[in-house]
């Protein structure tokens, strides 16, 4: 089951900050320019795949007649662009594994061929904080 804890910004930054030994200023930058970059090239590109975590992508949504289910009221939708995410298979796969949807993976869910499931880390201990 799902945790009802919400991961913020600033946890992925004092994490960052602490297995990186780097200051929180430098995190903080490091994130805001990987979320940058990531926006930046979706808003230019309509897409950014990172392969093994997902890709964004921006995609048009027609006008639509939409309805009020309390009143029943028709609302008209005007057209929009909408950002989406779709996992990738790795990525999906974890997911269903990790909160017991074992049978799933390996049946055909997200199966392209034998994955391995780990996704790579960067040891902390590579870097250390530059003045």
């Amino acid at each position: 089951m799902v945790e009802n804890s919400v991961r913020t910004k600033r946890d992925i930054i004092a994490q960052l900050s602490r297995d990186f030994h780097v200051d929180t200023s430098q995190a903080r930058r490091m994130v805001q320019t990987v979320l940058n970059g990531i926006v930046s090239a979706t808003l230019d590109h309509g897409r950014i795949e990172i392969r093994r975590f997902g890709t964004f992508k921006v995609l048009h949504r027609a006008a639509r007649v939409a309805r009020n289910p309390r009143t029943n009221e028709e609302l008209r939708l005007p057209p929009r662009y909408v950002i989406t995410f779709e996992p990738s298979d790795q990525l999906s796969a974890k997911v269903l594994k990790r909160y017991g949807v074992e049978e799933l993976v390996g049946a055909g869910a997200g199966q392209k061929g034998q994955y391995d499931f780990s996704v790579e880390e960067v040891q902390p201990a590579q870097y250390s904080q530059t003045t």
